[in-house]
């Protein structure tokens, strides 16, 4: 009877101990999915713009302002009631592509999404504070951001492109932060609700969209400086070599075996075909010559292009703080036939380049072939005056070799500069500009579209200050083009 009892007990405690461990197996993948959903889930939920109850929460908290990078407020927040807040727009349009919106209905976009965290997270009083408050509640109020646009330079920018489609953006030099970014048309976020569904369906204007960071263009001209430079890096003598320009160059075709087919000619033209005649490299970038362009970029190589574009970041994604890009990458391809690649080197075929990239661009050649993170954070302070974040300053490497980017910047200088320069509209009174313009062939719903107005360049030249780049979308205007307004734009940067 002993020896049964025995074993009975046996069996009994080995059926607990898997039944224990059953009952700690399923607790325990309990507590993973809880604290998983409680650190990744969780959050994502909360900071949803269709979660209700985020607004409800926030709402305890007066949002936080933004300020431009000299203290001019540009928002303000006011408590409606205990359940509401009203945000305004001081400038009304003037910044609203960069910082988006905030609205109860229609959640948070751009800077008043990437900040959302500051903008309103709670200020704890200290001990000192409290005693000194008499242990009063004091309200909640939320960060305020400071971004490094600059108030005159934006209005400058916004009023320049006024009547026009395209973008504007321009950095400071040294540090790559933001000063100004107009994308039009733009939109106006007090009146946001009333003028939601035109906002949403003008599908011509696009007014909510961001151009300035989000757009890809054929770059054209603009992009000669990345195929200038390429050359001035990989091939032996090309300052002094001379080039023919009878205003087309002509390749021929070749089937799937190699063989030339002489009945297809593919041809690339100057601008209204004109004929430029014997040019150098510097010539060449002065007229902007796509003759002698093209037959750089063939001497230069696929390979070599690509690799010069790529230390500008094109294909890679160019690395920003604070900006809504959409993920847009700009993009130099593998060129495969001259004709591609001639077409490429000029910044046509399949090359594509947002403004703030292009921009970029700019400033690299400015600040002697430094690039550096474009950003829009200046810095975030309590309410007490405190700052809790401040956006370091970074580099993006070196794009070419010093004496190169010297060469390269008295090219462009003398695009504005030179009595033959293309970027004539650019110049400013008792200021040296240097730059380089560009003509953007595009296709539009499978046709030919009128061409973009490009520019980007630099100001002061012996002292470079502001990179500019404009884009205007199917100019036709024949007084304005994109240089025109880049001048403007730097006559009031350049007199701060």
């Amino acid at each position: 009877m002993k020896v049964r009892k025995k074993k009975k007990n046996r069996n009994l405690n080995n059926n607990i101990k898997h039944i224990l461990v059953v009952v700690l197996l399923l607790f325990s993948a309990l507590c993973t999915y809880i604290g998983y959903f409680e650190v990744f889930v969780a959050p994502k939920i909360i900071d949803n713009a269709d979660n209700g109850r985020k607004y409800i929460r926030e709402n305890e908290i007066l949002r936080g302002n933004f300020y431009d990078r000299n203290g001019r407020q540009l928002t303000t927040m006011e408590r409606v009631d205990d359940n509401t807040q009203e945000r305004t727009y001081v400038d009304g349009d003037l910044f609203c592509h960069v910082l988006g919106y905030y609205n109860s209905k229609y959640g948070t976009e751009a800077a008043e999404n990437i900040y959302n965290e500051y903008l309103t997270k709670g200020n704890s009083s200290t001990l000192k504070e409290l005693i000194k408050n008499g242990f009063k509640e004091t309200p909640k109020v939320g960060d305020d951001v400071t971004l490094t646009l600059d108030y005159d330079i934006q209005t400058a920018a916004y009023d320049a492109m006024n009547g026009f489609k395209g973008a504007a953006v321009v950095l400071d030099v040294e540090t790559g932060a933001v000063l100004a970014a107009v994308s039009r048309p733009t939109f106006n976020a007090n009146n946001l609700e009333e003028n939601w569904v035109e906002l949403n369906t003008d599908n011509d204007n696009k007014p909510l969209y961001n151009r300035a960071f989000g757009e890809l263009y054929p770059p054209g001209s603009t992009f000669k400086v990345i195929t200038a430079l390429s050359a001035l890096e990989n091939v032996p003598g090309i300052e002094s070599k001379t080039f023919k320009d009878n205003g087309t160059l002509t390749f021929n075709k070749k089937d799937s075996n190699g063989n030339e087919i002489e009945a297809d000619d593919y041809t690339l033209s100057n601008y209204n075909h004109i004929a430029h005649g014997t040019l150098d490299l510097k010539g060449a970038l002065t007229v902007s010559s796509n003759v002698v362009f093209g037959q750089v970029a063939m001497e230069v190589g696929s390979d070599n292009l690509k690799e010069t574009a790529e230390k500008f970041y094109f294909n890679k994604g160019l690395p920003v703080q604070g900006l809504y890009t959409n993920k847009a990458v700009s993009k130099v391809p593998d060129y495969t036939s001259d004709g591609e690649l001639a077409q490429g080197g000029i910044g046509q075929a399949q090359d594509l380049a947002t403004p703030l990239h292009m921009a970029a661009v700019a400033q690299a050649i400015a600040n002697d072939g430094e690039m550096m993170k474009p950003h829009t954070l200046s810095k975030i302070e309590d309410a007490s005056g405190n700052v809790v974040k401040e956006e370091p300053i970074e580099s993006l490497g070196q794009v070419g070799e010093l004496s190169n980017i010297k060469t390269l910047q008295e090219y462009m200088l003398n695009v504005v500069e030179g009595t033959r320069g293309t970027g004539k509209n650019a110049k400013v009174s008792g200021i040296k500009v240097a730059g380089k313009t560009g003509t953007a062939d595009h296709e539009k719903n499978g046709k030919a579209g009128i061409a973009h107005s490009w520019f980007i360049g630099f100001a002061p030249y012996d002292k470079p200050k502001y990179a500019v780049s404009v884009i205007l979308e199917e100019n036709q205007s024949k007084n304005i083009n994109a240089a025109k307004v880049a001048g403007d734009i730097l006559k009031v940067a350049t007199k701060k």
